[in-house]
């Protein structure tokens, strides 16, 4: 970085500090309990969101259990079905 850039981020920085920085106790009060119910609502979201894809991850798990079954059974039919062709024709 070159030594203006440098100064006019320095400045920037002062000049946001100065803005910014001079916050009475019960301003950082407010904000920290806002914080709070901000975290306490993010983690209430999260939780859902958890809740919600668990049973999701269930839902998938039976489904493809059930499929899984449907596919042995179709197998099972083809081949009787085979079987019973192949008598046929030997008649």
């Amino acid at each position: 970085m070159r030594t203006r850039d440098l100064l006019r981020v320095s400045a920037l920085v002062a000049f946001a500090a100065l803005s910014f920085g001079c916050a009475s106790s019960g301003d950082m009060r407010a904000m920290h309990q806002t914080h709070e119910q901000d975290m306490q609502r993010a983690q209430s979201t999260a939780d859902s969101a958890k809740a919600t894809a668990d049973e999701a991850l269930r839902v998938a798990n039976d489904a493809k259990a059930m499929a899984a079954e449907a596919n042995a059974r179709s197998m099972a039919t083809e081949e009787k079905i085979n079987r019973m062709f192949q008598k046929s024709m030997m008649k």
